[in-house]
């Protein structure tokens, strides 16, 4: 098997979603090459090319606001029958300049013409310290963000973030956002995070955080780092038991 190839369009899917069941993608990132403000190791689009929190220098292979928008729109036409259009891609959504500007929009097409329609973003949680990606946020349906790691080794190790990203900034944002769903990847082996230490931690920060309920889930496709390997359903559910019963926090396996 081989790692997902990158999405060459704004809209893709219908997609069948184990969180989002039948949700319409959108994709903001360049179409050429990976960009992100991480380089995770269990990504199933593969490594990171351009590792940054900063797109100023790629504008001109992003999508713009109207091109969004009119996309969405000759899909909607169709009359699909969908839960959710999902802000996701092959990069972190948020990282577009213009993201406030395109929720709008995408709120306004969705309306229009498929008004029981969601909408979700799901994030890497990179962002947060921006007001305008607050605010974005507070106007979707459902907010998904990432948290993998409960301490920073950890942090770097699977998540590799850009050098100006921080974790304790992250929690700290995390902690400020309201009716948050927060969504973690456990993956074993040498750079994995399914370490005592680093489950405890991670348990830790969910019930600092108290987010409105957590998804927990492990690899489907192949990802970047081949030494890391999925983890058995059995124990995704024992740690989402020991995290409900010290947390009080829901926790779904998927």
């Amino acid at each position: 098997m081989q790692i997902l190839k990158l999405k060459k369009t704004i809209i893709y899917g219908p997609v069948n979603s184990r969180r989002l069941r039948k949700s319409l993608g959108i994709n903001l990132s360049p179409i050429k090459y990976k960009v992100c403000s991480f380089n995770c190791v269990y990504c199933h689009y593969g490594w990171t090319k351009y590792l940054t929190s900063d797109l100023s220098d790629f504008e001109d292979e992003l999508p713009r606001p109207g091109a969004v928008k009119k996309a969405l729109e000759y899909f909607l036409e169709k009359n699909l029958k969908l839960d959710y259009i999902t802000f996701s891609g092959d990069g972190e959504p948020t990282l577009h300049p213009d993201f406030e500007e395109i929720v709008d929009l995408v709120i306004e097409a969705k309306d229009s013409l498929s008004p029981r329609t969601k909408i979700a973003v799901l994030s890497n949680s990179s962002t947060l310290h921006k007001k305008k990606v607050r605010d974005a946020l507070k106007k979707v349906d459902l907010s998904v963000l990432k948290l993998d790691c409960g301490n920073e080794e950890a942090f770097k190790k699977v998540n590799r973030p850009c050098c100006s990203v921080s974790f304790d900034q992250i929690i700290e944002d995390l902690k400020n956002v309201k009716d948050v769903v927060i969504q973690t990847m456990l993956v074993d082996g040498k750079n994995g995070n399914l370490k005592q230490k680093d489950t405890d931690d991670w348990i830790e920060k969910i019930g600092t955080i108290k987010p409105r309920s957590v998804q927990l889930y492990s690899l489907e496709n192949p990802p970047a780092d081949e030494s890391v390997g999925g983890v058995e359903k059995n124990k995704l559910e024992e740690i989402a038991k020991k995290t409900e019963k010290k947390t009080g926090v829901e926790v779904k396996v998927y």
